[in-house]
């Protein structure tokens, strides 16, 4: 299409080939741009690949190890070249002008780092009425304060459209396996901190499969969730922004379980300014961090 934006559209994939399908052919649908595809194959043992061949040409099917989401995506972006970059998993699909619709806002004069949209809530292979933002989530998207926001959910819709100059000032996803269900997560951690802003297209323009074998449905999520903080709420103290007291106190648990008493010292310390928590709480913290800091001398 001449003129129009192209978009790079990377889907990981791992053992997906009941809806991978539909997701490649939603990307291929997508109207007002030129999409290039590619979906990486994380080391599927079901007929995914298969089905990505079957499109020929149009889709890049190229098959790795499994590796974990974070790096299939990381493996798409390098196989790409177009200057916006959309990530959609392999059982999700998106209505024909959503690439479109998030490519204009990132051009919009307020220049959004990456955008999303708001997405019909697909169960037992049922399109519902029931959105993603008021009904999977309840938290609404922030205007402001979206670092502060992102330490109390995930108001980010994984599937998000964003420059390809910005994944590569950041590193991309990181590929640690401990981070698997949250790195996207992470990522947006990162870009926030690199000073970008979220954006929302509030229309309903994708379906959200929600089903037990997603990864959002792991109870390994809540260890990948922490994961990422621990990583990133240093920068995010450097801030000005403090977060819950309640996810620092467990990551410091777990760096204590680790061995690691001397990087748990400044969690509990952070965890125990929360102004929300009691005095008896508060004292507790405080002589947790003290011991902390004893503990490494």
């Amino acid at each position: 299409m001449n003129g129009a934006p192209t978009v790079s559209v990377v889907i990981p994939a791992y053992n997906a080939a009941r809806y991978v399908s539909d997701a490649v052919e939603s990307a291929l649908a997508q109207t007002g741009v030129t999409v290039e595809v590619v979906v990486v194959d994380d080391g599927s043992t079901d007929d995914t690949a298969a089905r990505i061949e079957a499109f020929g040409a149009r889709v890049r099917c190229e098959r790795q190890r499994n590796a974990g989401p974070g790096a299939a995506r990381n493996r798409g972006v390098s196989l790409t070249s177009a200057p916006f970059v959309a990530f959609l998993d392999a059982d999700d699909a998106w209505l024909p002008d959503r690439l479109a619709r998030c490519v204009e806002r990132l051009e919009a004069d307020d220049h959004p780092g990456f955008v999303t949209t708001d997405a019909c809530l697909v169960r037992d292979d049922v399109v519902t009425q029931e959105r993603y933002y008021g009904g999977l989530i309840a938290t609404d998207f922030p205007e402001h304060d979206q670092l502060g926001a992102m330490l109390e959910a995930n108001f980010v819709y994984a599937s998000v459209v964003t420059r390809r100059t910005l994944i590569e000032s950041v590193g991309g996803f990181d590929e640690d396996r401990a981070l698997i269900s949250s790195e996207d997560f992470e990522l947006w951690l990162r870009f926030l901190l690199a000073g970008e802003r979220a954006a929302l297209v509030p229309d309903a323009l994708a379906l959200y499969r929600v089903h037990d074998a997603s990864l959002s449905a792991s109870p390994k999520q809540w260890d990948a969730h922490l994961c990422a903080l621990e990583r990133n709420l240093p920068a995010v103290w450097a801030r000005g922004v403090v977060g819950s007291a309640r996810d620092t106190w467990a990551i410091a648990q777990r760096l204590i379980a680790r061995g690691d008493r001397a990087g748990a010292q400044p969690f509990l310390a952070m965890a125990a300014r929360d102004p929300d928590l009691g005095a008896a709480r508060r004292l507790r913290l405080r002589v947790a961090a003290t011991g902390a800091r004893l503990g490494r001398r």
